[in-house]
């Protein structure tokens, strides 16, 4: 009767470890998720800031207005890279999401680059980002 006690209680502890398991991934696969809308909710709305700017006639590319656009989408990027790098968004969502657009302003908008490369130490992330999964890729 021990035997029997002993073996029951041995699997109720084993599926209830299991069930905290399961829950716990389910928990940190909702975690990403909330992360993963949040960042490109901003991301959007930066980028949506930065081509209304740059699409304004009356905004010299020189201005306050269009720098602190294009440093504010920096930002953005900059934030989002940082989750990438400490794991708490899906990888290979990220850079298939990302790298493009990112590659796309560091690589053909002179401005954009401009700015980048006055600011790396203040991006750190986005620059290891563009340097091992944007540049290493096209080499």
């Amino acid at each position: 009767m021990t035997y029997f006690i002993s073996v029951v209680a041995a699997l109720s502890t084993l599926f209830s470890a299991i069930a905290a398991y399961l829950s716990y991934k389910s928990y940190t696969r909702f975690a990403r998720a909330n992360i993963e809308i949040q960042i490109t909710i901003m991301i959007i709305n930066e980028r949506n800031t930065y081509t209304n700017v740059l699409k304004d006639p009356s905004v010299d590319k020189e201005s306050t207005l269009f720098l602190t656009a294009v440093e504010q989408l920096l930002s953005a990027y900059e934030y989002a890279t940082n989750f990438f790098f400490q794991d708490k968004v899906d990888s290979e969502w990220f850079k298939e999401t990302f790298s493009n657009e990112i590659k796309s302003y560091l690589t053909n908008d002179s401005k954009f680059k401009g700015v980048f490369d006055r600011h790396k130490t203040q991006f750190r992330s986005l620059n290891k980002f563009y340097n091992d999964y944007i540049l290493a890729v096209n080499l």
